[in-house]
């Protein structure tokens, strides 16, 4: 090799060297640099109610990548009482690439092209959705994080791959959810001062979310509930939903006597659910539902009610007070349910055996759901039919400022003998023979009474009146009591001999019990009116239970 070739060598390994030393200091310096900066921001910063660490901090300058291992937020350990919806993470690495160094050096701006949080563990404990606590709510979001040494920060796009998130109530044994696999995609993430002002964590353009095999108990750990996955798309602002099973972890029958009290024991089943976002930032950011429309593709609901415990002394609210009173802004604008099953099963005091009603193929739409827009109104369109066989169409109007309910309801024709499941724990009645040719029902109704009409048309009504007496006695007193209702006090027609009689609907209501309820007896009022039952014949029909 000549000399000129050797020194051109030599020279070029000695620059390479000299260049390879100066990147190294550099890329050293940039390290220590970040590691202070961190360590001022948020690990030393006494401003934030969560303590941050991380281990192993690595560092690329030139590719503009930096990462940390055992990355944890946890909250400080200075409150007497945790406060509510606290968060803990911890993840395995963070990695961040795509960092504008000269960016940050010149503007203070902080510039991430991505962000990767590999298998984050995350934890969010004293869990109440119930309640809003301003005093409890941790002080942190992500500009408090920079806010000390940089004027904003921005992320391209941030990764969560195979995470987990758990919840926990104050006590778990009442609230645990599991959701053991969560993928999440954000992009556009921005922080800067408005962050302070407007009370939220970030700012965000896009969203994609999967999670599968969510689980988990609550209501004192008596229902346990189940979604195989469920997938969220912020390009069409979707959240589809394969199913949600809710039911209860103990038998129906010692459901009431676990809690002590007369109770709904519910079954619920919901299928191909498709939720549409008008607003997913809202939700995420200020927990305000805003809903163009959700579709449900089928339901099934079995509810069980033992009347063989003290009733519940709570007032039940109508529409108006429980949208009001919920913690959150909520707007949904239309609920259409294709098709249902809904059985109601009640076993009455001192009964051995259920009576029960059913409703098939129900479909329907709700309309203007809301404690926002309140001068609007809720309205609800459904037909079903009952029994299997008898077709029942109602109209409900809502008016969202107050509690008042205006309902219509057609029935069609069917055998009243089918009625017996559900009437044996009203009173003491078995129909004989009956058929009813239709029912027209209007009613309007608030938060203390309901009145309206009902034209109720029927041919052959015939009872029996059931009797706890002895043997003699109810020999005897059962056959004069059924040829008192069925001679004297019941209207056996209707029409009776060309006349039309038009049941009156008088009912006062009961605010212990909840609106079902309340909407079966404005609905019997007008029955027991039309069939000839006046107030004092009511005795009658009373049980001899005492």
């Amino acid at each position: 090799m000549r000399p000129f070739q050797k020194s051109y060598l030599r020279g070029f390994l000695i620059a390479g060297t000299v260049l390879f030393g100066i990147a190294f200091l550099i890329n050293l310096y940039a390290k220590r640099y970040i590691d202070a900066k961190l360590n001022s921001a948020i690990v030393n910063n006494d401003s934030i109610a969560y303590r941050i660490g991380f281990e192993d901090l690595s560092v690329n300058v030139w590719t503009g990548y930096a990462g940390v291992e055992n990355f944890y937020i946890i909250a400080k350990e200075k409150y007497e009482r945790p406060p509510l919806n606290t968060i803990n993470i911890n993840a395995a690495a963070l990695r961040f690439s795509g960092i504008g160094v000269l960016k940050i050096l010149l503007t203070q701006d902080v510039d991430i092209g991505k962000v990767h949080i590999e298998h984050p563990i995350i934890t969010v404990s004293n869990v109440d959705t119930t309640t809003k606590n301003e005093s409890d709510e941790l002080p942190l979001n992500l500009y408090l994080l920079v806010k000390e040494n940089f004027s904003s920060l921005r992320i391209g796009t941030l990764i969560i791959k195979n995470g987990s998130i758990t919840l926990f109530g104050r006590d778990s044994a009442n609230l645990f959810i599991s959701l053991p696999k969560v993928n999440l995609q954000l992009t556009d993430i921005r922080a800067d001062s408005s962050l302070t002002t407007t009370k939220r964590f970030m700012d965000f353009g896009g969203v994609t979310l999967s999670i599968n095999n969510l689980n988990g108990h609550f209501f004192n750990g008596l229902y346990q509930i189940n979604v195989p996955s469920f997938r969220f798309e912020n390009r069409n602002s979707s959240l589809q939903i394969d199913s949600i099973l809710l039911k209860p972890t103990i038998d129906k029958k010692i459901f009431a006597k676990k809690i002590g009290l007369q109770t709904d024991c519910l079954s619920l089943q919901l299928t191909n659910l498709m939720i549409k976002f008008s607003d997913v930032q809202d939700l995420i950011l200020n927990q305000k539902i805003s809903i163009d429309k959700i579709d449900v593709g089928s339901l099934q609901l079995h509810d069980y009610w033992d009347k063989n415990f003290p009733r519940r002394r709570t007032r039940q609210a109508l529409h108006h007070t429980a949208l009001v009173s919920l913690p959150y802004a909520i707007d949904i604008r239309e609920v259409e349910m294709k098709s249902a099953d809904i059985i109601y099963e009640e076993l009455g005091e001192g009964s051995v055996e259920t009576g029960s009603i059913s409703f098939n193929r129900v479909s329907g739409l709700i309309k203007n759901i809301s404690n926002i827009n309140m001068s609007d109104t809720m309205k609800i369109h459904c037909s079903g039919y009952m029994l299997g066989e008898t077709l029942i169409r109602a109209d409900i109007l809502l008016p969202l400022s107050e509690d008042r309910f205006i309902t219509s309801m057609h029935m069609e024709s069917f055998d009243m003998r089918k009625l017996n499941g559900m009437i044996k724990n009203l009173a003491p009645v078995k129909i004989k023979s009956g058929v009813i040719t239709s029912i027209n029902m209007y009613c309007e109704a608030n938060d203390h009474s309901g009145s309206g009409s009902m034209t109720f048309k029927y041919s052959g009504l015939e009872v029996a009146i059931l009797s706890d007496d002895k043997v003699i006695d109810r020999l005897i007193m059962s056959r004069i009591k059924n040829f008192i209702a069925n001679k004297i006090v019941l209207e056996q027609d209707n029409p009776k001999k060309g006349v039309l009689r038009i049941g009156k609907i008088d009912y006062k209501r009961d605010q212990e019990r909840n609106i079902i309820n309340y909407s079966w007896n404005l609905a019997f009022s007008g029955i027991k009116s039309s069939i000839g039952l006046s107030e004092k014949q009511k005795e009658l029909f009373q049980t001899d239970k005492k």
